[in-house]
């Protein structure tokens, strides 16, 4: 910035130069100038050098931060994927098995229905012979055994 300023000071000095003319006391004050000018420059260019450095280290610093933010971010992320990850084959897995054992008992179940309905039918069926055995003998008493 300051260079600039200096250079704009030039501009304008040889701007007002060539107005005037090419006198001579135009071109030593031009001259002049440029001679300070330099001087200026080669006085001011290594602190320069050393701010321009400084803020390319402070650059470079803030970059690695960012960057190592950047990459403990996406640990977390994969970690927490990784968990997910797990987490869900575990809850698939259990689903599984949950839906195995609801089959076994649905298996279970129909066998006892199964089981039931066959003791409900043998019940019947001895009930019926009880009752057709009492009707016969109601129906023909036995003879006495005595005869």
């Amino acid at each position: 910035e300051r260079s600039r300023a200096v250079q704009r000071d030039i501009n304008r000095a040889e701007a007002r130069l060539q107005a005037i003319g090419s006198e001579s006391s135009a071109a030593v004050k031009l001259s002049k100038a440029q001679e300070l000018y330099r001087e200026q420059i080669e006085r001011l260019y290594p602190s320069w050098q050393d701010q321009v450095e400084r803020e390319s280290i402070r650059r470079l610093k803030r970059l690695e931060h960012l960057t190592a933010a950047v990459q403990e971010r996406r640990e977390i992320a994969r970690v927490a994927f990784e968990k997910e990850r797990a987490l869900r084959s575990m809850v698939a897995e259990r689903e599984h098995v949950m839906r195995l054992a609801q089959d076994e008992e649905k298996r279970e179940i129909r066998r006892r229905e199964l089981e039931r309905a066959r003791l409900e039918a043998r019940a019947r069926e001895r009930a019926a012979l009880s009752w057709a055995k009492q009707e016969r003998e109601r129906a023909y008493p036995a003879l006495p055994a005595q005869l």
